[in-house]
């Protein structure tokens, strides 16, 4: 409960985030619109499950 009060001030007064020094040290950041994140999001999930799949059927087999 003590959290609570603590962070209160974070669900009370905006928040502005500047990421104007990492930009300065990285260089700009390319932007990723929604939809091609949870594409390449899905993308990735199934290439993990057929390789996944495939091991274990290796691993199947072997037994």
């Amino acid at each position: 409960m003590r959290e609570l009060v603590e962070m209160n001030y974070l669900m009370t007064e905006p928040v502005v985030l500047d990421d104007s020094a990492l930009t300065e040290l990285i260089g700009p950041i390319a932007r990723t619109s929604y939809e091609e994140g949870i594409r390449h999001a899905f993308d990735a999930a199934r290439e993990s499950a057929s390789a996944n799949a495939g091991a274990n059927r290796s691993a199947a087999s072997a037994a």
